[in-house]
C-alpha cells in the first residue's frame, strides 16, 4: 500500500444505511457482492471510497450521493489490519484511479471472510466514521 492521506470518504447509498441518530450503519461499509464473480484475480471483493486528497474529492462524492457520505481516517484502516483473530491478508485498502474519478479507491475484503467477518470490519469502520450529510 502506498501512502494515502489522512481520511477517505464513503458515499451513503440508501437511506437506511444511516441510524434515527445519525450515525452510520455497518452495511454501508460492506463489499459488493455483483463483483465476486468473475471477480478480482486477487480474490478480494471491493468496496469503493474516494481518497481526500484535496477538497475537489468531496465535491467528487456529493454528485454521486444523495444520502450523504462519510469520512474516515485511515489509520483505522491502519489499525484493522494489526487485528490478530484474523488470517493474513484478510483486508486491505488501494488506490485505485478510474478515467472520470481520480481519488476513486477500494476497501479490499478477502473472499475467504464469512459474511459476518466482513460486518465486523464494517463495524469498527463505522464506529469510527463521521457522517456528512448532503441536505
Amino acid at each position: 500500500m502506498s501512502e494515502s492521506p489522512e481520511t477517505f470518504l464513503r458515499g451513503i447509498r440508501k437511506e437506511d444505511h444511516k441510524t434515527h441518530k445519525m450515525k452510520v450503519k455497518a452495511d454501508a461499509f460492506m463489499p459488493d457482492d455483483r463483483k465476486k464473480l468473475p471477480g478480482r484475480a486477487d480474490g478480494y471483493l471491493e468496496s469503493s471510497i474516494n481518497w481526500e486528497d484535496d477538497n475537489q474529492a468531496k465535491s467528487r462524492i456529493l454528485k454521486d450521493f444523495q444520502h450523504g457520505y462519510v469520512r474516515v481516517e485511515t489509520t483505522v484502516l491502519m489499525d484493522i489490519l494489526k487485528l490478530p483473530n484474523f488470517p493474513e491478508n484478510f483486508f486491505s485498502y488501494e488506490r485505485d484511479p478510474l478515467q472520470n474519478n481520480i481519488y476513486h479507491g477500494n476497501l479490499l475484503f478477502s473472499n475467504n471472510l464469512d459474511k459476518d467477518e466482513q460486518k465486523s470490519i464494517c463495524s469498527l469502520i463505522a464506529l469510527n466514521s463521521s457522517l456528512v450529510l448532503t441536505s
